[in-house]
């Protein structure tokens, strides 16, 4: 993934998309993009004086800094695909309790997990009382908490990689494929062999398309829920 500009009706911010020769966002991710800039305004970063380009961006952590590769996918990535934190010293990992103010929910704490008790007669009938204790946040009680349930146990930022290039080899160009993957396209073939206009359009076609399929597969299972 590169910072790039990306222009969405009429607005120029600095945000992550991966080179697709010159390609632009399909349009569900454009409408997604559209309304994160009308909520939050892309604002600058905490170092944009020592770099070039706006420094604004669409998406930075809560001091204002970047998102950092090597705790990205432990702080957030994974939590929400398994739905709990990383365990640690051999104990359970813990819930992850988000303000339910705003979808998807935005993480304030750490939970450990609880255990309903074996004799149904014993368990609490006042309601639910968060837990106390030493490393444990409290939460006023005026802010609506929920958890965050797993949505692909195991999966990680890199395995978003295979699923991508298994997905593309369904009639994608193969030129395409490499240079969306950000490889080298060795000899002859890599230096004769370009991407085009109808290939990138191809490629931007499908993937509304997939976005489509699994919003109709998605609404098949259950009640709708906020997908976009």
């Amino acid at each position: 993934m590169l910072s790039c500009d990306v222009g969405i009706n009429q607005h120029v911010c600095e945000g992550a998309w991966a080179v697709t020769g010159g390609s632009g966002p399909p349009p569900f991710l454009a409408s997604m993009l559209s309304g994160q800039i009308s909520r939050r305004p892309p604002r600058p970063c905490a170092c944009v004086g020592r770099h070039g380009g706006s420094g604004r961006y669409v998406f930075l952590g809560p001091d204002g800094g970047h998102r950092r590769r090597g705790r990205y996918a432990q702080r957030l990535f994974r939590p929400a695909c398994d739905g709990r934190y990383a365990s640690q010293k051999g104990l359970p990992g813990k819930t992850v309790i988000v303000d339910a103010s705003t979808w998807p929910g935005l993480p304030v704490a750490a939970w450990p997990s609880g255990h309903p008790p074996a004799d149904p007669s014993t368990r609490p009938t006042a309601g639910f009382t968060p837990p106390r204790g030493r490393g444990i946040r409290c939460i006023a009680e005026k802010v609506p908490v929920a958890c965050w349930l797993p949505v692909k146990q195991g999966l990680t930022p890199h395995g978003l990689r295979h699923s991508h290039k298994t997905w593309m080899e369904d009639g994608i160009s193969g030129i395409l494929q490499e240079r969306r993957l950000g490889h080298e396209v060795p000899g002859m073939r890599g230096l004769y062999t370009h991407v085009s206009q109808a290939m990138r359009a191809e490629f931007t076609g499908a993937l509304q398309s997939r976005w489509e399929d699994s919003l109709r597969v998605r609404a098949a299972i259950a009640l709708p829920r906020p997908a976009a």
